[in-house]
């Protein structure tokens, strides 16, 4: 049990990681995920060649299965899930089998294949939203392949609605973010932005809220800026961009050419601080 459990909170860990890693389109690891995922299939191969009789050997074959997918090696994947639906077709494992199947054959290029599992599965009508989620993440990137750029914009916003972690919507919303911003839809970007604020964790959710105020000014939503800063500002985890919020207020009142306002502001902002990137702005506004 113990070296089970060894594996099976590695996994966890990594794939928390990976969840709220900034930039998610992008596939690389970060290196503390893959050391983690490392472990987790040592141990889980301890498992099945030390204590061949133990109940958690399906357990340890799906985490080798799930890491190997994690770390990019496909077809270790495809091996040890196939082998939780030929081998041990009671396990509790086997619908996330076929599941994860299909998105390994995705992978690996076998986008027809993959179309024709997930079809079947769907035919099957799963509820279970764990499930859904990865096969509403399995159709976005079947979408990608094809170029479908609503359909992309669609599963994974249904894939966010499934997601039963923070770190899972973390996951989607950057996911989401990211591919606005690759279109320049400003709009949809702000959007998700707002969505990621709310799930995840302190730095980037810190940096969803400045990110998201540079689409609102640009989109001319001076109005919504004005009150969140100033819902922002009355916070303290975000006492340490207090300076930063302030200096997009200032920019705000400049841009709806409230002069007095804007000014006010950036005086108080050089009278206060020194030696600051923002300080340095404010004298160049003034």
């Amino acid at each position: 049990f113990n070296t089970f459990y060894n594996a099976e909170s590695a996994y966890k860990k990594a794939l928390q990681i990976i969840e709220e890693t900034p930039n998610s389109l992008d596939e690389k690891l970060p290196s503390q995920a893959d050391k983690l995922l490392v472990d987790a299939i040592q141990n889980s191969k301890l498992v099945i060649s030390d204590f061949p009789s133990s109940k958690f050997i399906d357990d340890a074959i799906f985490i080798i299965a799930k890491a190997s997918f994690l770390k990019g090696e496909i077809t270790v994947a495809e091996k040890h899930f196939n082998m939780i639906l030929e081998i041990y077709p009671e396990s509790k494992y086997y619908n996330d089998s076929e599941i994860w199947l299909a998105y390994t054959h995705l992978r690996m290029g076998m986008i027809d294949s993959c179309i024709n599992q997930i079809n079947k599965i769907q035919s099957q009508n799963p509820t279970k939203n764990e499930h859904l989620y990865i096969i509403h993440n399995v159709l976005a990137e079947v979408a990608i392949e094809r170029d479908s750029l609503e359909q992309i914009y669609y599963h994974y916003e249904v894939a966010a609605e499934y997601a039963m972690t923070n770190s899972k919507k973390t996951l989607i919303y950057g996911k989401l973010t990211e591919l606005a911003e690759n279109e320049n839809d400003k709009f949809r970007a702000s959007i998700y932005l707002e969505e990621l604020g709310k799930v995840a964790p302190d730095k980037i959710r810190l940096d969803s809220k400045l990110e998201w105020i540079t689409y609102q000014r640009e989109l001319g939503e001076y109005d919504n800026i004005i009150d969140q800063i100033n819902s922002l500002l009355s916070q303290s985890e975000f006492q340490n961009v207090y300076i930063q919020l302030e200096l997009e207020l200032a920019k705000v009142y400049l841009d709806i050419n409230d002069f007095s306002t804007s000014k006010e502001i950036f005086l108080q902002m050089v009278e206060t601080y020194s030696k600051k990137n923002e300080t340095a702005e404010a004298y160049y506004h003034l």
